[in-house]
């Protein structure tokens, strides 16, 4: 998968104090990016729904699981998303991160173009309203694909993560104000950006977690594996583990001695535990995966599927899609693998994305749709982790690629034709 390179504003430099002899300048190159800020324009793509979501119960295995199932729960679909088109070219969700402050609700969407070719975007939507989402923002990048990002604790930085046609695997700081809306410095239409190089020869950036005062940004797959970037120290490299195939990262919490996990994909596919701020010593031996293949596609891309991983808030259960092979839960202290999906989980799709609630596991299961699987205790070996319901959406006939939920919100990414579901508690 192609990586993105992102922003870094004037204001952000002043703010930095950075030198022109600085090493961030010189691991930067400024460019612009095409940027839409008129809302009624930005939502013709909206599409209000709504309307209550068609839950289809899986009927469960066994007596035990017949038990425990509760009413269904009562969600509602509230707006469809069309994906943006950059030049004529439609692009594809890659990955959502969603804020909250008071009544607040922001959510940032990534956007690649799948393919040879290279375009992204970021689009900021304002949830706020629980039942008239907007898009606020749209800031498009030629040449940039953009696949991941993360928040700062401040909530006043973005970093997207992507893959340069130029440059190969960057990320790109953008400073946000308090409604979530980039900082640009505006010419007629455009933003100016910089883009900071990761590794060398690498190819794309596919996972980023902020902890402390790092990045520990993923890339892949030649010369792949982890960095971990300072950026309060001009972003420069305080540490790095390679390994090929690196797939995507997860942290559990903010501050040094957290736990930052990080995924190796592939046929003999890996976990790797890190300590914030020790990045260069494995917290614990590397936990055997299994394969992480995905099904129905071409074989030159059986190996290539999307992978997330993300913790319990601020546990120690890290969950990881599978592909084909589901969803896997490792106890991150202990190396354990304690639950995971059964055989016949999927049809014919794969699982490309998982996330968790206070209520259920989320899997972006692919052609087979959004399902809702039983949460597991984690304390105890290989539990079963059920499903319970699938969304499977007839509207748009697309799949499910990404999905992330917040107790109240879920937003799920259905590919170019599919665009972005706003379901809501």
């Amino acid at each position: 998968m192609k990586a993105i390179n992102w922003l870094l504003f004037t204001t952000l430099f002043a703010a930095m104090g950075c030198s022109q002899e600085s090493i961030y300048e010189k691991k930067t190159n400024e460019t612009y990016a095409d940027i839409i800020n008129n809302t009624d324009i930005l939502n013709t793509k909206v599409t209000l729904i709504n309307s209550p979501l068609q839950l289809t119960e899986v009927q469960p295995k066994n007596s035990i699981m017949s038990k425990s199932l509760k009413v269904a729960p009562q969600y509602s679909l509230i707006a469809q998303i069309k994906s943006p088109t950059y030049h004529g070219r439609l692009l594809s969700a890659s990955c959502v991160k969603l804020v909250s402050h008071g009544n607040l609700r922001i959510a940032f969407v990534t956007y690649n173009l799948q393919g040879a070719e290279y375009s992204g975007a970021l689009q900021v939507v304002d949830a706020s309203n629980a039942v008239q989402p907007i898009i606020k923002y749209e800031m498009y990048f030629g040449g940039v694909d953009i696949n991941t990002i993360e928040i700062s604790e401040s909530g006043d930085l973005i970093w997207l993560g992507g893959s340069s046609q130029k440059k190969g695997a960057v990320i790109i700081p953008l400073a946000i104000n308090e409604t979530g809306v980039p900082i640009a410095t505006n010419v007629q239409g455009s933003a100016t950006y910089s883009a900071i190089t990761i590794g060398e020869s690498v190819a794309s950036v596919n996972g980023i977690s902020a902890g402390a005062d790092w990045l520990y940004v993923t890339a892949g797959k030649t010369n792949g594996g982890i960095w971990a970037v300072n950026y309060k120290k001009n972003y420069t490299t305080d540490g790095n583990d390679h390994f090929e195939s690196a797939k995507c990262g997860a942290i559990n919490g903010t501050k040094s001695g957290s736990i930052f996990a990080a995924v190796e994909g592939g046929q003999e596919a890996k976990l790797h535990v890190y300590s914030v701020g020790n990045i260069n010593e494995d917290l614990i031996p590397v936990i055997q995966l299994g394969s992480i293949y995905h099904q129905n596609v071409d074989e030159a891309d059986k190996y290539a599927g999307k992978v997330t991983a993300t913790f319990e808030q601020n546990g120690k259960i890290c969950y990881i899609s599978m592909g084909a092979n589901g969803v896997v839960a490792v106890n991150v202290e202990s190396g354990e693998i304690v639950g995971q999906t059964e055989k016949g989980f999927l049809k014919k799709g794969n699982t490309n994305a998982v996330s968790l609630d206070d209520n259920y596991i989320y899997c972006a299961n692919g052609a087979d749709g959004l399902t809702l699987a039983k949460s597991i205790t984690g304390k105890e070996k290989n539990e079963i982790i059920y499903p319970l319901y699938v969304w499977d959406d007839h509207l748009t006939n697309a799949s499910a690629n990404f999905v992330v939920s917040d107790n109240k919100l879920i937003f799920v990414a259905k590919g170019a034709n599919g665009g972005l579901a706003i379901i809501g508690k």
